[in-house]
């Protein structure tokens, strides 16, 4: 955007606090001298309405241009008023000066925060944007402090809520900024309702992050509520604050709240809901040709649309809303998408894709130092990585993501990480650290089935540990409580249950389990849970002497075979897939070996001719599997031009298989059953700053 510019007249030697007020564009300010060379930057965190100040004292020629340049989309429209204060005037007053120059020296170490992590800092040493952002925050706290008079109050609330936005948006230190937004909004009182609205606001957002992350089975410290009750407290709040916007005709904010509004409906598992408060954020920023903000709620609405299970429209609306989302003026906006969109690619099986989106997402991460978001890109690149069959790589992104991904910074995203720590390490045998892995992610666990779903997977673990009836009083525990509002909860724990039985030598029980967990299974199409399910009732009805019926059920198995491999259109990558297949397909042999020894016991040469020719095809088909993918790597362009309409039948196919899958795991995330798999939730970002849209 072109910058406007105001000459200012000045004395040699004296020193001028400039003020720049804006409104409706968050703007950079800048003092040039006589030579053009920028003597001043400020920048300011209460966005499109704060004041920006600069002190700077003239030099000879006595020469001071003010630079305004506007931050946003080239359609937002913008006003900025710049009024010039002579310090000289206030020689008797040195506390005034002082507190000015706090200000001023705050909204300096603002700018230079923002210029980095905006990826725009010119220097050759690389420079820590959080310090400059600590600097700002403990020059506005400064200023708070000195701000006594009765006089000052209307100064000191703008500052407290300048404090609030540091700690919310930059430094992301929920607590605090609820804190400040609080004094900020008393201090301000009813002598400036718009300001207090947006200190409101930062209230409402700090308490949906805290009430996101807090643990759903105790009240949330210093709130007396739990988490719902929180998310419900800060959603009351934003739809009364948007009443107040709608009726002063502030439609840009009144859909900012609608926006935050929708992010405590996703939180809790309400989706369609989060749908309907999306889609009357995006109708009221169209209105006012807010392109960026509208995106933004587009990309809302996705992750809403992936809760319900529809995954194929949440992609089309997360493409949608690419197109108009940038790198800039927002950053972390820009970085939310993009992992978002990698997380949905991940769903499909799209692995290449989201490994490509995930890279771009962490470099940029990286270089504007969104911790955050670079915790997410690493996670993302991690499980990609995992279900590629590449443990090596995975666990070294993933032990990187956790080692960001603090309880403070980021506890959702911290829990999901632990959990895909604890799968890797309890299947190459550290079984213990898996279950130190696992009781830390219980215990960051905000919603009750996310804890059911943890616990599940610490009854796994803790049986492979060899402490089989711990691990039964445990599943036991989650099927008879929190799992009785949640047939699909229930279902992933009557599996995992009936593989603990098989081990405990009661296959009859297993196959009680099998039977009730089959249903929800099929019908919301977890096609691996069911790949495990036909697997486990085959073992249950060969142990109980049935290998006829054992071998129906393995064929079973395989017949998903297909849809567990093909997860990525990449063939390199689709040959790492095979390892999940070989338990059945050693299965399927060992039942043929039993039958064909049986049949040359009893003298029936030609049924154990067909029995070795059957077994002949169960090996092949497993070796001819891996040798597919290579082969498929090596198709002329000719050839896969020829079969291009079979390659896009099964990736619909696919697709489709995955969004049915996903549905699974969109009821595991509604509350009070709400709980996350492998979609993690710290991919659930929708603004510059999780759970806002300011």
């Amino acid at each position: 955007m072109e910058p406007a510019t105001a000459d200012l007249a000045v004395v040699p030697g004296h020193t001028y606090l400039i003020q720049v007020d804006e409104r409706d564009n968050d703007a950079l300010v800048e003092i040039l001298d006589s030579k053009n060379r920028v003597t001043a930057r400020a920048d300011h965190p209460e966005r499109r309405t704060g004041t920006r100040r600069a002190v700077v004292t003239a030099a000879d020629p006595p020469s001071l241009v003010v630079r305004v340049t506007g931050k946003e989309h080239a359609g937002a429209s913008g006003t900025a008023t710049v009024r010039v204060f002579d310090l000289a005037g206030l020689g008797t007053r040195p506390d005034c000066i002082a507190i000015v120059k706090a200000l001023a020296a705050a909204d300096s170490d603002y700018a230079l925060g923002v210029e980095i992590s905006s990826g725009h800092s010119a220097s050759p040493v690389r420079s820590d944007a959080r310090a400059a952002f600590l600097r700002a925050a403990e020059g506005y706290a400064a200023a708070v402090s000195a701000l006594t008079a009765p006089a000052d109050r209307p100064l000191r609330g703008e500052t407290a809520l300048a404090l609030a936005g540091v700690e919310y948006f930059d430094l992301q230190d929920w607590a605090k900024a609820a804190e400040w937004a609080k004094t900020a909004a008393e201090t301000l009182g009813t002598d400036d309702p718009y300001r207090r609205s947006r200190a409101d606001a930062l209230v409402a957002a700090a308490w949906i992050e805290i009430g996101s992350t807090a643990s759903a089975e105790r009240p949330v410290p210093g709130y007396g509520v739990h988490s719902t009750g929180l998310l419900a407290r800060a959603r009351r709040l934003l739809q009364r604050l948007s009443r107040f916007h709608l009726q002063r005709g502030e439609r840009y904010d009144a859909g900012l709240e609608l926006t935050n509004v929708a992010v405590t409906y996703l939180y809790e598992g309400r989706y369609p809901q989060c749908v309907t408060a999306s889609q009357s954020a995006s109708q009221l920023f169209r209105g006012i040709h807010e392109t960026l903000r509208r995106a933004q709620a587009w990309q809302n609405q996705a992750l809403c649309l992936w809760g319900l299970g529809r995954l194929p429209e949440a992609l089309r609306r997360f493409d949608r809303a690419r197109r108009d989302i940038g790198e800039q003026p927002y950053p972390k906006v820009y970085l939310a998408l993009v992992n978002n969109t990698a997380l949905a690619n991940y769903a499909v099986g799209r692995f290449d894709a989201s490994l490509g989106l995930f890279d771009r997402a962490l470099a940029f991460a990286q270089e504007v130092q969104a911790q955050r978001d670079e915790g997410q890109s690493l996670y993302g690149i991690g499980v990609s990585y995992y279900a590629l069959g590449d443990r090596g790589r995975a666990r070294e992104f993933l032990e990187r993501s956790l080692a960001i991904r603090t309880a403070a910074l980021d506890g959702r995203g911290r829990m999901a990480t632990l959990r895909a720590l604890a799968t890797i390490d309890a299947e190459q045998g550290r079984v213990e650290n898996a279950i130190a892995f696992d009781r830390e992610a219980l215990s960051l666990a905000v919603a009750p089935s996310a804890a059911a779903r943890i616990k599940i997977q610490l009854a796994a673990h803790t049986a492979a540990a060899g402490r089989l009836t711990e691990a039964r009083a445990q599943l036991d525990e989650v099927i008879s409580t929190r799992a009785k509002a949640d047939s699909l909860i229930r279902a992933e724990a009557l599996l995992q249950r009936a593989a603990l039985l098989l081990q405990m030598s009661r296959p009859s029980e297993a196959l009680a389990d099998l039977a009730a967990a089959r249903p929800p299974l099929h019908r919301l199409g977890g096609v691996l849970e069911e790949f495990e399910a036909d697997l486990e009732q085959a073992r249950a009805l060969r142990m109980i002497g049935r290998p006829r019926a054992a071998l129906a059920a393995v064929e079973g198995a395989l017949g998903h075979s297909d849809a567990v491999r093909l997860q990525s259109a990449n063939p390199e990558l689709r040959a790492q897939l095979q390892a999940p297949l070989r338990p059945a397909y050693d299965l399927e042999l060992e039942l043929l070996r039993e039958r064909y020894e049986r049949a040359i016991a009893a003298g029936r040469d030609k049924e154990a001719d067909a029995i070795a020719a059957a077994a002949f095809v169960s090996a092949d088909a497993s070796r001819a599997q891996s040798l597919g993918d290579v082969a498929a790597q090596k198709y002329s362009p000719a050839v896969r031009r020829a079969l291009a309409s079979e390659f896009q039948r099964r990736e619909a196919l696919y697709r489709e298989l995955a969004a049915r899958q996903f549905a699974l795991d969109a009821h595991r995330d509604r509350k009070p059953s709400h709980a996350r798999r492998d979609r993690p939730s710290g991919g659930q970002r929708t603004s510059e700053s999780p759970g806002s849209s300011r």
